[in-house]
């Protein structure tokens, strides 16, 4: 390449690549594409760079074309400076902020100003974080559940006060800072990138498909948004996971925990609630005296946002009312301050019912009956998974649907729509049918039907 000057062309051979890119202070060099390629070399003392816009707080703050000091963790923004014609042949300063303080994108966005002959800077790309905190946020406002937005911002940023040597998965953020090189903006991430992150989570089963769906949302929403050019999520394959289907507790299981919790008052009272109210924990650990009407809880499901209108036994209203009132007006949640969240209260009730699920030997089942068994990660030596409060709900919907309650019903009872309770209960309502089949067919009249063989 011959350096020319200011202004001058050469034509190129045709086939030659069209590049264009800043140079150093010296100079800038552009090939663009007209009629022919054409090499242009631009004086550098018109030549547009980014300058320093010293904020407060700044070592530098008040001066002028100078970088910030060394020991400056965050950088000042950068803007440019343009000159445009003015009244009677004077020149107009003009200030533009190229949005960004990395200067190697400051250049980035300077260069594309040139080639395009725009004389506003594109949107500089967004860093990982500036992406995870406007989805959010954008989220937030479009109206999602809170249950949903948690599970959205558990994975991409995490809790800030949470144990940074707990035995965590990963967040997107974590994992970009710690990739070399690291992934400052989102638009570096790859698909392999993305399956590696995957790799280092902690889930399992039905959380595990969630989450990687969750993942894929965020960068389609991302690529919608024009903040990254292409989608590396949209050839993520989703994980083998295999459904294992909701298990009711039996007859023997539900005497055995509400044996083993019968000293207990509140455990009872609260077992034998959830038991006939097919409340979730996190409706549960809501409920207030105002939610009881006589002998009936009314209320509304955290998940849906639908109402709940569900008629309990005498024994188990009795007990409601006899239960003390904790702090906040609740009966299954000591809320002190206003900061307590209910996910505190429903893991505070996980952890005190696993002691019992273990003295009544109540484990997690399949569709045959057999225990579930999960590997420990610290031995590696398999056992079986306790019982959760949750299946109390399954246990509910499974005696409505073998007293053959209509499923639009029990989706009313249970606050949730006809479609969740068709898929997630399926193989119960499969159950009943075997039963109305056997039932039919001992109604069958052999001897009759014998003389009509064919």
């Amino acid at each position: 390449m011959c350096l020319l000057s200011t202004g001058s062309r050469v034509r190129v051979p045709p086939g030659s690549p069209n590049i264009s890119f800043v140079f150093n202070e010296n100079l800038a060099v552009i090939v663009r594409y007209h009629d022919f390629l054409t090499l242009i070399v631009v004086n550098s003392a018109h030549m547009l760079r980014p300058i320093r816009r010293h904020v407060t707080g700044c070592g530098n703050y008040k001066k002028w074309d100078v970088d910030c000091p060394p020991n400056t963790k965050l950088k000042c923004p950068l803007i440019i400076v343009r000159y445009e014609p003015g009244p009677n042949g004077r020149k107009i300063r003009k200030e533009k902020s190229l949005g960004t303080n990395d200067e190697a994108v400051a250049w980035q966005l300077i260069n594309q100003m040139v080639v395009s002959g725009e004389t506003k800077p594109a949107d500089p790309p967004k860093t990982v974080e500036q992406s995870i905190d406007l989805f959010l946020a954008l989220e937030a406002k479009r109206g999602i559940g809170e249950a949903t937005l948690k599970s959205f911002r558990k994975f991409l940023r995490g809790n800030p006060k949470r144990n940074p040597n707990g035995n965590f998965s990963p967040t997107l953020l974590e994992f970009a800072a710690k990739q070399n090189p690291a992934r400052t903006y989102l638009k570096d991430f790859t698909t392999d990138d993305l399956t590696n992150f995957r790799g280092e989570w902690r889930v399992h089963r039905h959380a595990l498909k969630i989450q990687s769906e969750r993942l894929k949302q965020f960068f389609k929403f991302a690529h919608d948004s024009k903040w990254i050019p292409e989608n590396p999520a949209a050839k993520l394959k989703p994980p083998k996971v295999k459904e294992e289907p909701v298990y009711a507790f039996p007859k023997e299981d539900r005497d055995a925990i509400l044996h083993a919790v019968s000293e207990d008052d509140y455990l009872l009272t609260l077992n034998l609630t959830m038991r006939y109210s097919a409340l979730a924990p996190v409706d549960i650990v809501h409920l207030k005296p105002q939610n009881l009407h006589g002998d009936r809880i009314v209320t509304k499901r955290r998940k849906t946002n639908k109402r709940v209108n569900v008629k309990l036994p005498p024994v188990v209203v009795e007990r409601l009312k006899a239960l003390p009132i904790q702090a906040g007006g609740y009966w299954f949640w000591n809320r002190i301050g206003k900061q307590s969240k209910h996910e505190t209260a429903t893991g505070n009730l996980r952890r005190m019912m696993r002691p019992y699920f273990e003295k009544a030997s109540v484990y997690q089942r399949d569709e045959h009956g057999e225990a579930v068994y999960e590997k420990d990660e610290d031995t590696g030596e398999l056992r079986p998974l306790l019982a959760t409060l949750y299946q109390w709900r399954h246990t509910f919907v499974h005696e409505h649907i073998m007293k053959d309650t209509p499923p639009s019903r029990i989706a009313e009872l249970l606050g949730d729509t006809l479609k969740t309770v068709m898929e997630t209960y399926a193989h119960f309502i499969e159950e009943r049918q075997a039963q109305l089949d056997k039932a039919a067919e001992r109604t069958w009249n052999e001897e009759e039907l014998e003389g009509f063989r064919i």
